[in-house]
């Protein structure tokens, strides 16, 4: 696997999360990172998702595979992989 969709997450959370806040202990921390994740796979829309949050895109794709619809999957993974990489715009 490349590494390069794990350093865009990082980026993503120092810069959004981590830099801006003054975590006085682990806890803090914790409990911050916790929230920013939720924020990211729950609530923050992704320009190349159409959009859409990595939840709803996970979620239309479960419902394809229940429903034996996978003809699109591979094209949804390749956006997600885009937008972790931050490649896509």
């Amino acid at each position: 696997l490349d590494n390069v969709f794990i350093e865009r997450l990082w980026r993503s959370v120092k810069y959004e999360e981590v830099y801006l806040r003054d975590y006085q202990n682990v806890e803090q921390c914790e409990t911050g990172l916790d929230s920013y994740f939720a924020f990211y796979n729950r609530r923050r829309r992704h320009q190349s998702l159409d959009s859409r949050t990595p939840a709803q895109v996970y979620s239309e794709e479960d419902s394809r595979v229940s429903d034996g619809r996978t003809d699109n999957s591979k094209d949804i993974r390749n956006k997600l992989e885009r937008v972790t990489s931050g490649s896509a715009r």
